[in-house]
């Protein structure tokens, strides 16, 4: 399911994305620690809230401003759960094509601007 946005067309769509942060060494630029990953649920409000204020939306899809919206909440979700390291990061965003089971039955870990995150844990990302 590849959801576009045209003109006219519907609204946009909740989307959920999977975002994963890899610090990087400085100097080096290789990976310094393990990824973290974060779930991060952009509401189609958002989508579209974001799409009228910038001039860069242009032709992107829902799901593109979709994972660039949660590559700008992931990395503040897993600072605020305790992951963060200093130094570059690497972030990697990719939409999902539905809301992820494992979140279904918990709160958001993180909110920010609409938008909500979860934090993988052991027991509930296995």
């Amino acid at each position: 399911m590849t959801a576009t946005h045209n003109l006219g067309s519907m609204p946009s769509p909740d989307i959920y994305v999977q975002v994963t942060v890899t610090p990087h060494d400085r100097q080096s630029g290789r990976p310094s620690d393990s990824p973290q990953t974060a779930i991060v649920e952009v509401p189609g409000t958002r989508i579209e809230r974001y799409r009228e204020q910038s001039p860069y939306a242009g032709e992107a899809t829902d799901e593109q401003l979709a994972e660039y919206l949660a590559g700008e909440i992931g990395p503040h979700a897993l600072a605020r759960a305790g992951f963060h390291r200093s130094g570059r990061w690497c972030i990697d965003s990719v939409a999902l094509p539905q809301r992820p089971q494992e979140i279904e039955a918990r709160q958001s870990d993180f909110s920010y601007d609409g938008m909500k995150a979860w934090i993988p844990t052991r027991q509930s990302f296995v």
